[in-house]
């Protein structure tokens, strides 16, 4: 999950990057969600700060990737949890 907010110039830019990433990978999904229209989903994941990455298996987080990173940067927390 890709929490975010429109007004987030950091969001923008990894909401970018991390799309380009998954092309090369069939079997990861992102879903986007917008903590001003989601905030209980926000706040049941504790999410303080923008953006942040959270990948869950089975509906469990195994993993979570905080703040503006590189495109090199997203594809190893890709890499590490798929």
């Amino acid at each position: 999950m890709e929490f975010c907010s429109e007004r987030c110039v950091a969001c923008r830019t990894v909401d970018t990057l991390i799309r380009d990433v998954l092309k090369d990978y069939d079997d990861v999904e992102l879903v986007k969600v917008d903590v001003r229209k989601n905030r209980e989903l926000a706040k049941k994941f504790g999410v303080i700060a923008l953006p942040v990455l959270v990948f869950l298996k089975d509906g469990v987080e195994v993993d979570r990737l905080k703040g503006a990173k590189t495109k090199e940067e997203l594809r190893e927390f890709v890499e590490r949890n798929r």
